[in-house]
């Protein structure tokens, strides 16, 4: 049965991470719902196997993250730098509001510090249920009222297309390497972390907001 909601769970998870991702971008989402069901079954196999059969949650954040890319690259045949680009603003726009509302279920009672470390403790899915909640909410406001960046233009690209390189491009691009490391280590830290929970949100905000600030940026440059 736990496993059965692990896989659910995870599907949810995927999928509301791609529907942030697209609403941050404001790229249209009803076209995408198919592919975005074959993304989030994949996504959550991908998980189950690494975390319950394999026992490898330490790479489990960066595979993720690694398959979105591809995934965006080969089905919407998105450029990779944009890929991974919009990929990283969601992932870790999901783990951020993530990391919000863990100690805020703590600090009630509802959870336990082993929730948040657990892989299908009923506490567990209690966070996860509440962060898609919320993160669709989140995007599905974003979409209401016109919010995110419009520098993107909508796929398929062109591939072989190369854009220029500039001084903000370079923070961006450094930005993005950042906020890769902090996905990719993030799981490390949950499990090894003794002290005060909040203090983890730091090393995900830091990346996101320097990030956000930038496209912002780029985002008035394009207008």
């Amino acid at each position: 049965m736990k496993s059965f909601l692990y896989l659910l769970f995870g599907f949810v998870d995927s999928f509301t991470i791609l529907f942030l991702t697209f609403k941050a971008f404001r790229l249209p989402v009803t076209m995408y719902l198919r592919d975005f069901s074959i993304m989030a079954t994949a996504l959550s196999i991908t998980s189950f196997v690494n975390r319950v059969v394999l026992e490898v949650d330490q790479i489990d954040v960066g595979a993720q993250f690694f398959l979105i890319v591809v995934f965006f690259r080969l089905l919407f045949k998105i450029r990779v730098y944009e890929s991974a680009l919009i990929t990283a603003i969601g992932y870790l726009s999901y783990l951020g509001i993530q990391f919000v509302i863990y100690p805020i279920l703590l600090s009630f009672g509802l959870v336990t510090l082993s929730d948040g470390k657990s892989l299908v403790e009923w506490g567990t899915f209690l966070i996860q249920l509440i962060t898609d909640v919320t993160v669709l909410l989140i995007g599905w406001l974003i979409g209401m009222f016109n919010f995110g960046f419009s520098f993107i233009m909508q796929p398929p690209h062109d591939l072989y297309q190369k854009g220029k390189l500039d001084a903000l491009k370079i923070r961006i691009i450094c930005g993005l390497v950042l906020g890769i490391l902090t996905l990719s280590s993030t799981t490390y830290w949950i499990f090894i972390f003794k002290g005060d929970i909040w203090v983890l949100i730091l090393p995900i905000l830091a990346p996101l907001l320097l990030l956000l600030r930038w496209l912002y940026r780029r985002d008035k440059i394009i207008d």
